[in-house]
C-alpha cells in the first residue's frame, strides 16, 4: 500500500495540472510522468534498501527490486526519448531551450549514472562489474541524487505545492535511508 501511495501520489498531482489529448500533445503531455514514475520507484528502492531485513518478513523485496527495476529502466529510456522525438532529431539542441541548461546536464549525468546499474545487471557475470559492484551501486545512488535536482528545477509540477514538498521530504529521507545503508548499518552488522 505504501509502494502504491508514493509512486500514484505524483501521478496524481500531474494529473490535475494537465489535459490529456490523443492527438499530436500526448508525448509531450505524457514524458514528465514517466519520469516521476520512475523516480519514485527508485526511492522505493533505496528506502526498501534500508528496511530490507524488516520488510523481508513480509513481502519478497529482492523480487520486488528485480522486477521494478525493469520498470525502471524501460521509463529511463522512454522518458528522455519520447522528449527527443517531440523535438525530431534535427533539432536536438532545442533541448536546451526548456529551461536551464545546467540542469538539463544533470539529467542527462543523473541518467548515465543510473543506467550504469543496468548495464552491469547484462553483464553480471564478468570479472570486471562484479569487482566493481559496490562502486556501480554507489553510481547509481549518486545518480538517484543527481535526477533530484534535476526534477525539482526543472519539472513543472515541482516548481511548488505540494509536490515540491512532497519531493523535498522524498529527497530527504533517501538522503538519510543511504546513509544508514552504505554507512550505518555496515558498521552495526560488522560488529
Amino acid at each position: 500500500m505504501f509502494a502504491l501511495v508514493a509512486v500514484f501520489f505524483p501521478v496524481l498531482v500531474w494529473k490535475q495540472t494537465v489535459t490529456i489529448n490523443l492527438d499530436s500533445s500526448l508525448l509531450r503531455t505524457i514524458f514528465p510522468v514517466l519520469g516521476l514514475i520512475a523516480y519514485m520507484i527508485m526511492w522505493l528502492h533505496i528506502i526498501g534498501g534500508a528496511f530490507e531485513t524488516k520488510l523481508n518478513r513480509y513481502i519478497d523485496f529482492d523480487y520486488f527490486l528485480y522486477w521494478s527495476s525493469y520498470i525502471v529502466l524501460g521509463l529511463l529510456i522512454l522518458h528522455p526519448l519520447i522528449f527527443i522525438v517531440n523535438f525530431g532529431f534535427p533539432q536536438f539542441s532545442g533541448i536546451f531551450n526548456f529551461g536551464s541548461g545546467s540542469f538539463i546536464w544533470l539529467g542527462i549525468l543523473g541518467w548515465l549514472m543510473l543506467i550504469t546499474y543496468d548495464i552491469r545487471k547484462a553483464f553480471s557475470n564478468q570479472i570486471f562489474f562484479k569487482r566493481h559492484w559496490g562502486a556501480i551501486q554507489f553510481l547509481s545512488t549518486a545518480g538517484f541524487y543527481v535526477i533530484f535536482f534535476h526534477s525539482l528545477f526543472l519539472g513543472h509540477n515541482l516548481g511548488s505545492g505540494p509536490l515540491r514538498t512532497a519531493w523535498i521530504l522524498f529527497g530527504i529521507s533517501g538522503v538519510l535511508a543511504s546513509v544508514y545503508t552504505y554507512l550505518i548499518r555496515p558498521k552495526i552488522t560488522s560488529r
